[in-house]
């Protein structure tokens, strides 16, 4: 079985290379975009993309919830989010998007590998006759 490709949207390049390190670890094939409009041309582009891991500050005018918006309009996939963000405001404002998980960025790397796969696995049986 191919490994899962998961595309990593994270501004800061130090957090997105400690977050693709540790999905490497754990058999998962990251791709990482800096921004909203290279996250939008990956999820265009690529031909398979399994899950999204979405950082919600990305120093744009467009923030991660926006964003996991449009891209769910172009390409249906579990997403993620995994921000340093525990305010209200933000956990409502994800919670009306259809995401499979709101992650403190700190989350154990194995686990968080873990809600991936079975993220995954799950979308892929509900959907397989589509």
């Amino acid at each position: 079985m191919a490994k899962l490709k998961v595309l990593v949207v994270e501004d800061d390049p130090d957090v997105a290379q400690l977050h693709c390190l540790q999905l490497s670890r754990y058999g998962i094939e990251p791709c990482w975009a800096p921004n909203p409009v290279m996250a939008l041309e990956v999820v265009r582009s690529l031909e398979r993309l399994d899950a999204i891991l979405m950082d919600i500050e990305l120093g744009t005018r467009i923030d991660g919830i926006d964003l996991a918006r449009e891209i769910l309009q172009i390409r249906a996939c579990p997403l993620f989010f995994l921000t340093s963000h525990d305010e209200d405001e933000f956990v409502r404002r994800a919670n009306q998007v259809a995401s499979f998980g709101y992650y403190k960025k700190g989350i154990d790397p194995s686990y968080l590998a873990m809600k991936i796969q079975q993220a995954v696995k799950t979308y892929s049986e509900e959907n397989a006759g589509e």
